[in-house]
């Protein structure tokens, strides 16, 4: 544009349009650090008690005259297949494609997500950052997904519509194919109670009967291990890399898509019902407290502190006047029903 012959109106909006530097080197740092922590998480089970990085042991799966080092330093064979405690070391020896598995995908589930706002940004010349992952070590997931940053004032109604919801739906472009795959090839197992386990999302629960015949299941795993006592047994699934990639990919789009803030629900609830969308903000955040007071459900109470420090309340757009459409509020209607399919508030079980 030539400044001399614009008007100044033209000129303020080429200012507010035109993008900052980008931070280059901390985002493949945080890039670098979530592939370590995601990888470390799938090599130790996804155990949010083990971790590599302080040398604690590690669970691995061992084969007839596979050799280990057992937790009191001994070194022994195995005479049967079975999982077992053994070194930190071992655990990244056994188990180091699960961690590449596990790491690749749900690397690639979020930055399909970050990327499906990032290149909206670009489409609508908003100023926004280049993704920040965030690594996790101590964590179930090794990571608490990913964020750009933006400014949402510079955008107007329909582009903090569009920017908002093409995360959610490029991460699940993945993730929905992730799941089925991974379900299908899940190795059923019977439930023991003093097993830890992973909650289920409502999609979970509605998939695993379309891909597996429960009975079918029972007979085959009492046949293969002679032990008719199985047809009575409650049976659940060994959890695997893809399975799990698809967990996350479901658990970080259904808490992003929660209608709060600067949450990706937040953006859409606010395009949808405006000012109004306060109310179902805060009434969202009191239903959370008391969920988490009547459950006791305390390992939320950190994610809630830091939603209330960032305000349940969002700020207007550049210009809330423009139209959706009725094919965006639509689609804006169905995607707030993804927190109901996708997020599970009990993503850990413990047992007896």
């Amino acid at each position: 544009m030539d400044t001399a012959d614009a008007k100044p109106s033209e000129i303020i909006r080429a200012e507010l349009i035109a993008p900052r530097r980008r931070r280059v080197l901390l985002p493949i740092l945080l890039f670098s650090a979530t592939c370590f922590t995601t990888f470390s998480a799938g090599c130790y089970r996804w155990n949010a008690w083990e971790t590599p990085v302080f040398g604690n042991p590690a669970r691995i799966e061992v084969q007839p005259g596979d050799s280990f080092t057992n937790l009191k330093g001994q070194q022994q064979i195995a005479t049967q297949r079975a999982i077992v405690w053994a070194s930190w070391y071992d655990g990244l020896r056994y188990n180091w494609k699960t961690g590449v598995l596990y790491m690749v995908w749900v690397m690639a589930i979020l930055l399909l997500h970050e990327m499906g706002h990032f290149l909206m940004t670009l489409r609508y010349k908003i100023p926004a950052s280049f993704p920040f992952f965030i690594p996790v070590p101590f964590m179930v997931t090794g990571t608490m997904g990913a964020v750009i940053g933006m400014n949402p004032n510079r955008a107007n109604r329909k582009e903090v519509f569009d920017i908002g919801i093409a995360g959610p739906l490029a991460g699940l472009f993945l993730t929905i194919p992730l799941l089925l795959y991974g379900l299908s090839v899940a190795e059923p197992t019977p439930e023991r109670p003093e097993a830890r386990g992973y909650g289920d999302p409502l999609l979970v629960k509605l998939l695993i009967p379309l891909l597996h015949d429960l009975d079918e299941v029972k007979k085959d795993y009492a046949e293969k291990n002679n032990d008719p006592s199985a047809l009575q047994k409650s049976f659940t699934f060994v959890v695997n890399p893809i399975y799990m990639a698809a967990w996350v990919g479901m658990l970080v789009t259904g808490l992003n898509m929660l209608p709060v803030s600067q949450l990706d629900g937040g953006h859409v609830s606010y395009t949808l019902f405006g000012p109004y969308a306060r109310w179902v903000a805060r009434g969202f955040m009191l239903a959370a407290m008391l969920f988490i007071v009547w459950t006791e459900s305390y390992n939320w109470t950190l994610m809630l502190i830091l939603v209330l420090l960032i305000g349940t309340d969002h700020p207007p757009t550049a210009d809330d006047r423009v139209k959706l459409g009725p094919w965006r509020y639509a689609l804006g209607l169905v995607s707030l029903l993804i927190p109901v399919f996708c997020f599970t508030p009990f993503p850990l079980l413990m047992g007896d």
